[in-house]
């Protein structure tokens, strides 16, 4: 389990934002250990489905490249969100 004070603050970014794979596979940001793509109040409701499509081909570039547990939660919650649309 990891300690809370190693994990740090989260971050919410923005969905709609071009860099999401770079983020979440730590190149753009390596100390960041917490974060949430977010698609509710961080972008317009007119945005929404281009934030959906980044976060999808952010998560083809994080499949391509070296998947582990926090990736496959990720997808899973892809997913999840897929369904409930």
């Amino acid at each position: 389990m990891t300690d809370a004070l190693k994990l740090g603050a989260t971050l919410y970014i923005p969905a709609i934002k071009d860099n999401l794979a770079a983020i979440a596979n730590g190149e753009k940001y390596p100390q960041l250990r917490s974060m949430v793509f977010c698609t509710e109040d961080s972008i317009y409701d007119k945005d929404i489905d281009k934030a959906l499509e980044k976060m999808g081909k952010a998560e083809e570039n994080l499949v391509d490249g070296k998947p582990d547990k926090a990736i496959d939660h990720y997808s899973k919650a892809w997913d999840k969100a897929q369904k409930s649309l």
